[in-house]
């Protein structure tokens, strides 16, 4: 049996990726951050174990560094810089240590999906019933206290959903 080849990209998808990649602004993912901060105020969410905003300067600096580190799973290193008081890593440790927690992270979260919920075309969307994740579709067809996150993944009242 012969194997099927690839099939040619027409000319009309050539033009469309080159257009809407042309469209697509170049930016860094610590910019990307600080602009949805703008927008939606998430980091406000990660206080101080006290319950207390951050004291420091440029804390908001000190948490997208950390934010970054731990979405790309590249620890400190990388994001450290001795000459920046911010992005030390004695002040990157304690601000990991005393802002970075399961409970504010998931209030980050919610005032990020509280924020996506103000945008008009979400309304188009649905209810919100419908997740996916790395390619894998889940619905949940109706709101219902029987659906929520595996234990076999979160354990039980662990992890953020």
């Amino acid at each position: 049996m012969d194997r099927l080849g690839a099939l040619g990209e027409s000319k009309s998808l050539w033009w469309l990726r080159r257009t809407t990649a042309a469209m697509l602004p170049r930016t860094e993912l610590p910019d990307l951050l600080f602009e949805v901060n703008s927008w939606t105020g998430f980091l406000a969410a990660f206080v101080h174990l006290d319950g207390g905003r951050p004291r420091m300067e440029r804390a908001k600096t000190s948490l997208v560094a950390l934010l970054v580190a731990e979405a790309c799973n590249i620890g400190y290193t990388p994001v450290i810089d001795a000459d920046d008081e911010a992005l030390t890593r004695a002040r990157l440790a304690h601000v990991d240590q005393h802002h970075l927690r399961a409970d504010t992270i998931a209030a980050a979260n919610a005032a990020l999906i509280t924020a996506q919920g103000r945008v008009p075309i979400f309304a188009h969307w649905g209810e919100g019933l419908l997740a996916s994740v790395d390619g894998l579709r889940f619905v949940v067809p109706k709101r219902t206290i029987s659906a929520g996150p595996s234990p076999q993944y979160y354990h039980f009242k662990l992890g953020i959903t």
